[in-house]
């Protein structure tokens, strides 16, 4: 047997067999070529192997120099430390060797209350500590692994609708330019550069005032109680507002059609999408006008042909018998429901186009709605309808007539009521 003798004054002389040395030196040359091959797909099994050795060698180290007695004991504790490392494998391996030295003592007659605590101390405590480090440290990394795995989900779902939702932005064709609660603009789509004559690098972090310069029907900037933004962003309400004109950067005025959506609570701002629809207002002013054009030119030949059928009707001018006087009297008065609509479809050009003239006087509105309504009694009497004016009842009787003054258009208010 060959024996390595140690002499110091702490430790009495050693004996070490040889078997522990060739297994020693086996895990150190396998531990040294570990670092060197370094095969990620094997390294649990290499870590393994390289385990059981060291535990092999350093059991047998204790065992062959005293077992609890051994200076060596100290490397079981650093065993039972990183066991829980390996698993529940590591933690039994261990357990079997404590076993082992343990029966070992004894068979010896040497199971002392301080052997006991030595296997308490080295072996039991170092272990359950090495459980819960290791086993709480791999929780951790499991749920780190599993938060990170779902904050890059979440990221890349995040980074997804961010991107689909800025194509979609810049795909849109009208304007759409977002407002904090402050009036800076945050956000502008191609759009509304091209629109506006801004870009987004200008226009970032200005009161929206410098860049949405609005005009009224005069061309004449707007005030602030007629500020449709200033509106959503103080009152926190979806505006609609066609109305308006835009001055550009480069001084062109433009017709915009605005639509002001707030953002969730008040103060948190407004996103607004406008278009350009001055070529829409031009149509419609040229409909109105070629509307307008044409019932003036109509009326003339009906109101025309109205006097020539008045000139037949009047006895003093011609003579007819009683069928073609009644043939004529129907003309007379399909002639004139044309000419009441010729009349409505210029009034309703006029009110589409803001041309309708409104000049208000103070009336009595009683006697209006009272002449109105014995104007209608001959038609109401002709489709056998009973029309009563409630102030002024036909019955006999004394009864007084409220008097109401109104400051109104007498014209307009006759036609409404007529209606």
């Amino acid at each position: 047997m060959i024996t390595i003798i140690f002499d110091t004054a702490a430790i009495k002389d050693l004996a070490i067999p040889l078997p522990v040395i060739i297994v020693s030196s086996v895990s150190l040359i396998f531990s040294a070529s570990l670092l060197l091959i370094k095969n990620e797909k094997n390294s649990k099994l290499f870590a393994t192997i390289d385990f059981i050795l060291m535990l092999t060698s350093i059991g047998m180290l204790v065992f062959f120099t005293d077992k609890f007695e051994s200076p060596f004991i100290g490397l079981i504790a650093i065993l039972s430390i990183f066991s829980g490392v390996y698993g529940a494998y590591g933690v039994v391996s261990v357990l079997i060797l404590i076993g082992i030295l343990t029966s070992a003592e004894y068979l010896d007659n040497r199971l002392t209350f301080q052997v006991v605590s030595s296997v308490i101390l080295i072996g039991i405590i170092p272990m359950i500590l090495s459980i819960y480090i290791w086993h709480f440290r791999k929780n951790n990394e499991n749920n780190n692994t599993t938060i990170d795995k779902k904050n890059l989900r979440l990221s890349a779902q995040i980074e997804g609708l961010s991107s689909q939702s800025e194509t979609i932005i810049k795909a849109i064709g009208d304007g759409v330019v977002s407002i904090d609660g402050r009036g800076i603009i945050s956000m502008m789509n191609p759009a509304a550069e091209n629109l506006s004559g801004w870009t987004y690098d200008d226009a970032s972090r200005l009161n929206y005032k410098s860049i949405f310069q609005l005009l009224d029907n005069s061309s004449q900037p707007i005030n602030e109680s007629k500020d449709p933004i200033a509106k959503a962003l103080n009152n926190n309400e979806q505006i609609l507002d066609d109305d308006l004109a835009l001055q550009t950067k480069n001084n062109k005025k433009i017709m915009v059609s605005l639509h002001i959506s707030p953002i969730g609570q008040p103060g948190a701002g407004v996103i607004v999408v406008f278009r350009d629809i001055t070529k829409a207002k031009a149509e419609e002013t040229e409909q109105a006008e070629f509307i307008s054009t044409a019932s003036h030119e109509m009326r003339t030949p009906v109101a025309a042909i109205e006097g020539y059928i008045g000139l037949a009707l009047n006895p003093e001018t011609a003579t007819l018998d009683e069928r073609a006087r009644s043939y004529v009297n129907k003309a007379h008065e399909s002639l004139q429901h044309l000419g009441r609509l010729f009349k409505d479809l210029l009034d309703v050009s006029k009110i589409d186009d803001n041309r309708i003239n409104y000049i208000p006087k103070v009336t009595n509105i009683m006697n209006l709605v009272e002449d109105i309504v014995d104007g209608l009694k001959a038609k109401a009497n002709e489709k056998k309808l009973e029309l009563i004016f409630l102030p002024k009842p036909d019955n006999s009787g004394r009864f007084v007539v409220p008097v109401y003054y109104v400051n109104l258009d007498p014209d307009i208010i006759r036609e409404v009521v007529g209606n």
